[in-house]
């Protein structure tokens, strides 16, 4: 096309307005496709590893970023709150790595802290730190460094009760940790393995008496996902010792593990498994070997995600439970309910509604009623694996009293094994909903929430995979002083077609957006975000949102990191946010 332009000249003049309109229209998506010529290789740090991978509350401790081109640190960007830096500096003249010093608050949430390293030329990728009660002991090893000295039950590493111990599972490894307990004791182990994020890992724990007997053992469980946990009340005084390993003896120099050893409760569920935001409630925890646990718990204000933790006999639980906080009001069943005549509640609610139960009999089913008025599209949603539930979700519909159903679910699609149904009300009257496990399995944990709601619009974005079995590539936003960085964003819209606007709730300062707005015909968008050339080279967690012009709805800009993705096998831990990191960077030499 251009070398037409210039054969003849009696066109020059077209030539020019026609190359000025092409480019004004290509010039948003000229500054993205640029986005992959700045030279993101030799700017962006690489934190390939935190160790140690976690730490004791009401500690200050260093911790070892290692990776590649840490130049100039600035800061560490923490998802969560509880963590601060108090000294950062170098470890050595190649730049492969950093020591920071840090102060893990008293009361800083136990678990995972996710944290991204910002330099001046960028953003590492998200990693994480784990947060626990216990004082940290590492595994034993030779000088070398190459193998471990516990490898063997005869002779075990010796530890105390209520402690953590970071650890390697090798290939055909087996670590042994022998500690003393006392009868009537409750002895309590966990492991966080495929949850720190590193490498594709199955952990396996067992609790093993003086005669090499095994007293308990877990390999996946339905709370910890591919991780484990075990607890047994100490059946009489001596020794005992833990083991731990890949399951398949499958592991490496990367398959690292927090072990918790302690006298912590460790319930497998929490019932209801719902709640209202900012109000008290009482909750049920359940599965722990000394009975059901019962404590009242003040919840946030905010529907964010949020776990329970249960505190018994001075110690927490090292992971808490998940709870759905939603406004919604809700009713937990009311036995019996196996049947239509015993539908719960007896009064019947309006929608929408919430309901909760627990498949706790041989084959049980569990009927709840609401009243649906003619036209209103519904839509009843189950949160049970959601919720770490270990139940498979099968719900039915129909009108009271009669036996042909108005629709059926499973699985939601999308890999998500809980049920969602979008259904119609025929006609004004009561309405039963019936639930089960697929395979009619149940017991004590296999908690559920239903939520049955009118249908409404919603709008998210997204940006979209960099590159297979790499989430996190190209998701952080650095933008080099004086210049201009490109993304495409996924747009998403259900229930509604409409023009969108990306939107910035806060932005680091001297940085812009320019976008135009997103006809309803269309899910993607480039953004252009541009930093002015005396900006601060600063960064932070932003939340962008999604917004329609005409009526105001808007949505959240989520970003989903996936730690560890193998191919077909799907995702083995992830992290869901609605913030964006975003940072001004040096100038590019360009």
């Amino acid at each position: 096309m251009v070398a037409g332009f210039w054969m003849k000249s009696s066109i020059k003049k077209r030539k020019t307005t026609l190359m000025n309109t092409v480019n004004c229209r290509a010039l948003p998506w000229l500054l993205v496709f640029l986005q992959f010529a700045i030279p993101a290789l030799a700017f962006t740090p690489v934190l390939s590893s935190v160790q140690p991978r976690g730490g004791q509350r009401g500690t200050e401790m260093t911790i070892r970023l290692s990776g590649d081109r840490l130049y100039e640190p600035e800061e560490i960007l923490f998802y969560q709150a509880g963590i601060s830096v108090t000294k950062l500096e170098k470890a050595g003249d190649e730049h492969k790595a950093i020591k920071a010093t840090i102060s893990i608050a008293p009361d800083a949430p136990l678990g995972e802290h996710l944290m991204r390293l910002r330099c001046k030329g960028g953003l590492s990728y998200q990693r994480s730190f784990w947060v626990g009660e216990y004082p940290t002991v590492m595994e034993t090893r030779n000088k070398e460094r190459t193998a471990d000295l516990n490898s063997n039950f005869g002779s075990p590493q010796k530890i105390e009760i209520n402690q953590t111990i970071q650890g390697v599972a090798d290939k055909e490894d087996a670590d042994y940790y022998m500690l003393q307990c006392r009868k009537g004791q409750r002895l309590s182990v966990e492991v966080e393995g495929m949850r720190l994020g590193r490498t594709l890992f199955d952990p396996y724990v067992a609790i093993l008496n003086s005669d090499r007997f095994e007293l308990a053992s877990s390999d996946d469980t339905a709370l910890l996902f591919r991780d484990c946990a075990a607890s047994i009340i100490i059946p009489e005084d001596g020794p005992y010792t833990i083991l731990v390993r890949e399951s398949s003896y499958q592991g490496t120099g990367a398959c690292q593990y927090r072990l918790h050893v302690g006298e912590f409760p460790r319930p497998t569920a929490i019932y209801p498994p719902g709640a209202q935001p900012g109000k008290a409630l009482e909750f049920t925890f359940v599965g722990d070997p000394t009975g059901n646990l019962v404590s009242k718990i003040e919840i946030p204000s905010t529907t964010q995600d949020f776990r329970a933790f249960i505190k018994n006999n001075g110690w927490h639980s090292p992971s808490g439970l998940p709870v759905r906080i939603s406004s919604l009001p809700f009713h937990n069943e009311v036995e019996p309910n196996e049947g239509g005549k015993q539908a719960s509640p007896a009064e019947v609610p309006a929608i929408p509604v919430a309901f909760h139960g627990i498949l706790s009999k041989k084959e049980d089913k569990d009927w709840f009623r609401f009243a649906g008025k003619k036209g209103q599209k519904l839509r009843a949603r189950v949160f049970a694996r959601q919720l770490r539930s270990p139940l498979d979700p099968y719900i039915i519909v129909r009108k009271e009293g009669e036996s042909k159903q108005i629709g059926n679910n499973d699985d939601a699609g999308n890999g998500d094994p809980d049920s969602r149904l979008d259904f119609e009300i025929p006609e004004d009257g009561v309405y039963n909903l019936n639930i089960r496990d697929q395979l009619y399995n149940s017991g004590p944990d296999y908690t559920y929430r239903i939520e049955i709601t009118e249908r409404s619009p919603t709008l998210s974005a997204t940006l979209p995979y960099g590159s297979r079995n790499n989430s996190q590539k190209w998701k952080m936003i650095s933008v080099p002083r004086g210049n201009r960085v490109g993304r495409v964003v996924n747009l998403s819209r259900s229930n509604i077609g409409c023009d969108l606007s990306l939107e910035a709730n806060t932005l680091p300062s001297g940085i812009t957006i320019d976008r135009d707005i997103a006809p309803r015909s269309i899910n993607t968008m480039p953004v252009i975000f541009e930093a002015t050339a005396t900006a601060e080279i600063a960064g932070g967690l932003h939340k962008l949102r999604v917004e329609d012009p005409k009526s105001g709805l808007t949505g959240p800009f989520e970003e989903s990191i996936h730690h560890i993705e193998i191919n077909n096998a799907g995702t083995f831990h992830s992290y869901h946010d609605e913030r964006v990191s975003i940072a001004v960077i040096e100038e590019a030499p360009f």
